[in-house]
């Protein structure tokens, strides 16, 4: 794939990725090319998670205490609008958790929807809501997947990680010129391992049968010599694409879900379709004999999403400023890609990570 991207007159790289390769201290911590890695946990300790990196250097310093099976029902405020704490569950008690500054790092759906529920006579729509913005401008990948058939050869897609390959980022941002093309923005593609037989035999070409012998056959035949490579389509952001609290569904606690309102307009359905396109002619140049690709629309599902509580200087437009501080509340900060004010075509872990350093650096320079 390296190789027909630079044919292509493209420029490949490295896909980057948050794992170790070397064994920091001994303890046999390193990567060992076992596969499965995504959404699942890695049994070497090699993933940058923070229940790997951070959390037992922290324990270790005497200055953490962690809680764990623990749920925040609540952030509380005082008569002023200040945070005054957090109240959670856990065993099935009750406790209230007093605290000087509150950082909220719940993921995208749940740093809005823990403000929702956060009524106050200060904020009687949610925490930090006062304007309105909480939950707006929702955004979300929804990844492309370019497949391609290598027949009599043996990709071996299900090993090692899925970051070991090779990208492009000709087709991102403003790399490329979209004259006549009529859509904005783009994405990085990265040709991928990890490829899990449960989660994508049902992304085979389409002139393979959807069910049947016919369909087991090809799969016996083919399965192993499949090429595989995506895009995270950008998306703009739009006022109602947002995470509101449903009015009718409850988690197993009684309190309302989040429900996402987002539809694929125009300019995300074009940018996909030229993205499908690039995906196509990159399988055939590597020597595919045919190439595919996944529908294009809403995903069921992504990890990558975005907005909610967006930074920005202007109150009346965004949640947090560009430090990560809610502008309504004066001891309330927020980390995570629901500040982003936009998606971006790469993945988004890096870029969270470091928005999440600038604010805590910024909150200790707060705090003297």
């Amino acid at each position: 794939m390296e190789a027909a991207a630079g044919r292509l007159g493209w420029h490949p790289f490295p896909t980057p990725a948050s794992i170790r390769t070397v064994d920091p201290d001994g303890s046999g911590r390193e990567c060992r090319y076992c596969g499965q890695c995504t959404w699942n946990g890695c049994w070497a300790d090699a993933k940058a998670v923070p229940s790997s990196i951070g959390l037992p250097e922290a324990e270790a310093s005497g200055n953490l205490r962690l809680v764990t099976d623990a749920r925040v029902t609540e952030i509380a405020v005082d008569a002023d609008g200040a945070v005054s704490g957090v109240h959670y569950v856990r065993e099935g008690e009750r406790v209230f958790q007093p605290a000087r500054w509150v950082i909220l790092a719940t993921y995208t759906y749940e740093n809005s929807r823990l403000l929702l529920l956060s009524r106050s006579r200060a904020f009687p729509d949610g925490l930090a809501n006062n304007g309105g913005e909480v939950g707006r401008h929702f955004s979300t990948h929804c990844f492309l997947a370019g497949f391609g058939l290598f027949p009599g050869r043996k990709t071996n897609l299900w090993s090692g990680t899925g970051a070991q390959a090779t990208a492009v980022d000709d087709f991102n941002g403003d790399n490329f010129d979209h004259a006549g093309l009529g859509f904005v923005g783009g994405s990085v593609m990265m040709a991928c391992h990890e490829i899990r037989p449960m989660l994508n035999h049902r992304l085979l070409p389409p002139s393979v049968p959807r069910w049947g012998a016919a369909r087991k056959q090809w799969l016996r035949e083919n399965f192993e010599s499949i090429g595989f490579a995506y895009a995270l389509p950008d998306a703009l952001t739009y006022e109602d694409h947002d995470l509101t609290l449903d009015p009718s569904v409850r988690d197993p606690y009684g309190v309302p879900v989040v429900r996402v309102t987002y539809r694929l307009r125009d300019n995300e359905r074009r940018q996909a379709e030229f993205l499908a396109g690039r995906l196509d002619r990159w399988m055939l140049e590597a020597g595919a004999s045919e190439s595919w690709h996944s529908p294009i629309g809403v995903s069921p599902v992504s990890t990558h999403a975005y907005g909610g509580t967006r930074m920005g200087t202007d109150p009346a437009a965004s949640v947090v400023d560009p430090w990560g501080f809610a502008h309504e509340v004066p001891n309330l900060a927020v980390a995570g890609a629901s500040c982003f004010p936009g998606g971006g075509g790469v993945n988004p872990t890096e870029t969270v990570e470091a928005l999440t350093w600038r604010t805590v650096d910024r909150l200790l320079a707060k705090l003297g």
